[in-house]
């Protein structure tokens, strides 16, 4: 996303437009399925960003099934569903959003095989054929209804993803104001903190803690046995990797 630019001047409008924005992206992340983990929020602008919301890839998975790409093309479009929910009205910064995700729903259809109507055939062109502007039909090898049926079932998946989007957004307006004020306040939020505001907005606090106490409890009366029986004990500090 480039360098942070702590000294490029921005509105407190643009401000607030971005923190939804990236708010969006990041709570729809969470709540659909077979989502990467949020890494960071910000709204430093970087490079011609105004902010991002940075994700953890799963490093040992080699294949997407079609869940985890709906879900990722749902968490694309989040930004635009904010500003639509709060501002009643749309911004040119959702253009990269809408660009790659339809890049995205493109392939599916097209290299993956994972349209019920198309099938398992390939009509992926490749970049050669657009290259500089070159006209779409001289590359094309399909008719033009087939051209037809690409289209109108990218246009479907796009459409369900941003309806996922919205429905999120919209059954979980109070967190998205939360996480937006936040980064109103201190303008980037980790994903280590995001899972926290997360907890606490679901009402799974008290939980974890219940959890860990009996966790706790559990290694003193081991330590306690093992004081009794006199027995050797080597001590193993344990890091517990945060899936989430």
């Amino acid at each position: 996303a480039g360098p942070e630019k702590k000294s490029a001047v921005v509105t407190d409008r643009d401000r607030n437009i971005t923190a939804y924005h990236e708010a969006g992206h990041a709570i729809v992340s969470r709540f659909v399925p077979l989502s990467d983990p949020v890494q960071m929020i910000t709204i430093v602008p970087r490079g011609r960003a105004g902010g991002f919301t940075a994700y953890t890839q799963d490093e040992d998975s080699q294949y997407m099934t079609v869940k985890a790409m709906k879900s990722r093309l749902a968490m694309m479009l989040g930004g635009r569903s904010a500003e639509l929910i709060i501002f009643e009205d749309f911004t040119t910064g959702a253009s990269n959003d809408i660009e790659r995700a339809t890049k995205l729903a493109r392939s599916m259809v097209t290299t993956y095989g994972m349209s019920s109507k198309i099938g398992p055939i390939n009509y992926d062109m490749g970049e050669e054929e657009t290259f500089l502007g070159r006209d779409f039909g001289k590359g094309r090898t399909y008719s033009e209804d087939i051209a037809k049926l690409i289209d109108g079932e990218v246009k479907d998946l796009l459409d369900e993803a941003y309806e996922t989007a919205k429905n999120i957004l919209n059954e979980n307006v109070e967190f998205l104001h939360i996480i937006a004020k936040k980064l109103l306040e201190v303008e980037t939020i980790s994903g280590k903190d995001f899972e926290t505001m997360y907890n606490k907005y679901m009402g799974i606090e008290e939980e974890e803690t219940t959890e860990e106490t009996i966790f706790e409890e559990e290694n003193t009366i081991e330590e306690t046995s093992n004081e009794e029986n006199n027995a050797d004990s080597t001590v193993v500090e344990k890091t517990e990797i945060d899936e989430n």
